[in-house]
């Protein structure tokens, strides 16, 4: 079961016509990243190209390591399935240590999810 995660941690599903949007809480540790990488792997089979995953980290109280190993994953995995990950924090306990280990030249980072649902269009030159 995918919800078998400690107390402190909760991951919600939102889909949003073709997007599909996790909200996360709590700490995001080596033995909760595992939950959140099942949610991932659903948000990913669900998701239809090219709206996005997007993972709203907004009541995360801890992104460690592992967590940014995982986000770093399924951005990768998004980009080969023709979508993307979005990420959203505006906190330093999430905004840190994607500074610090210069992963926000990657991984993109958002204020709102409403700024992370916004697909780009199209070009048609």
């Amino acid at each position: 079961m995918l919800d078998s995660a400690p107390e402190f941690f909760e991951v919600h599903r939102d889909v949003r016509g073709a997007a599909v949007v996790l909200h996360v809480s709590g700490e995001l540790d080596q033995e909760t990243s595992a939950v959140l990488e099942g949610h991932l792997r659903q948000a990913e089979d669900l998701v239809r190209p090219p709206a996005p995953v997007v993972v709203d980290l907004g009541g995360v109280t801890f992104f460690g390591s592992s967590g940014l190993s995982l986000m770093l994953t399924h951005h990768l995995r998004c980009a080969g399935r023709g979508t993307a990950l979005r990420l959203v924090a505006g906190h330093r306990a999430v905004l840190r240590p994607i500074e610090m280990t210069d992963l926000g030249t990657v991984l993109t980072v958002l204020p709102s999810v409403e700024r992370a649902l916004e697909i780009p269009r199209q070009r048609t030159d």
